[in-house]
């Protein structure tokens, strides 16, 4: 996998509580809008089912209810608590050193060195405070503090992240 070569790199130290609260806002309203319309499908699906079904035999309508009801509970769950595992993990071994380049980032921390492809990044959400990149699986996501970029990285971030990326929200 060919890396390309290194435009400029940023270290992060530490994020502040109020930059990680953003942070779980942009990623909670992104990933709120995918489970919202999935559920609403599969329940427009089942109540179709359920209307079908309880007009043949009641006794089968009530068992098939709670097993959508378990199902459903039980996806919930385990999206809650996919969501909550993706932002604990957020920038987890600090400090960091986020290195863009041509293909991608590569990342470095204490305890991990990685590389992704920019095409395996969904899109990004620039907020006031940080810079919020999301992979297209949304279990992992990368929190850059603008704190820790002078002026003209910056710019250059907006730049490359427009060019490569695409805006969440």
């Amino acid at each position: 996998m060919e890396r390309g070569q290194a435009l400029f790199t940023i270290s992060i130290d530490r994020i502040e509580p109020s930059e990680h609260r953003e942070f779980v806002k942009v990623v909670r309203r992104h990933l709120g809008s995918y489970v919202t319309n999935t559920y609403f499908f599969l329940l427009i699906a089942c109540a179709v089912l359920l209307v079908w079904v309880f007009h043949r035999d009641p006794l089968s309508a009530g068992i098939f209810l709670v097993a959508v009801a378990l199902y459903m509970s039980y996806s919930a769950w385990l999206e809650r608590r996919r969501r909550q595992k993706a932002l604990e993990e957020t920038n987890l071994n600090l400090p960091a050193q986020f290195t863009f380049m041509e293909n991608g980032i590569a990342v470095q921390s204490v305890g991990a060195e990685g590389f992704r492809l920019w095409q395996s990044y969904e899109g990004y959400v620039e907020t006031g405070k940080t810079f919020t990149l999301g992979t297209s699986t949304q279990r992992h996501f990368a929190l850059i503090p603008k704190r820790s970029l002078d002026a003209s990285t910056l710019v250059v971030l907006k730049d490359l992240l427009q060019t490569k990326l695409k805006k969440f929200i």
